[in-house]
């Protein structure tokens, strides 16, 4: 009769956990460049927010990346649905920039060049689910 319970009890636990699916992470790329203008030793400033795992809190990231490197330079991370991420893209005199948000590799959520030469840009989304 024991062995019944604890067979039954087991059962529930694990319909009841099968309900609550745990949330995936997405695949989630963002892209800088410099459209025009610039020099190759230019020097691009990136900010942008990422999760470390699917689960981890979001932070922000910086870097660094040279303008001739960048035809665009790629940032991948992870995300889950709903998230607002973005990437700020500056430091380039004189250069017109680019930024995108790349959902799943295809989708793009967000796309913005700078206003104007020596502007800096930024690209601000909401991850589909």
């Amino acid at each position: 009769m024991t062995h019944g319970l604890v067979a039954a009890a087991g059962l529930a636990v694990a319909v009841g956990l099968g309900g609550c699916g745990a949330e995936s992470s997405l695949a989630l790329t963002y892209e800088a460049e410099v459209v025009s203008g610039g020099g190759d030793d230019a020097v691009l400033r990136v900010e942008y927010i990422t999760r470390q795992t699917g689960l981890s809190a979001q932070q922000t990231t910086g870097a660094t990346v040279s303008a001739s490197e960048a035809t665009p330079a790629t940032f991948e991370t992870l995300a889950l649905a709903d998230d607002e991420v973005s990437i700020s893209v500056g430091g380039v005199a004189d250069a017109v920039l680019r930024c995108a948000v790349v959902q799943d590799g295809s989708t793009v959520l967000e796309e913005q060049e700078s206003a104007a030469p020596g502007e800096a840009v930024t690209c601000t989304a909401s991850v589909d689910g």
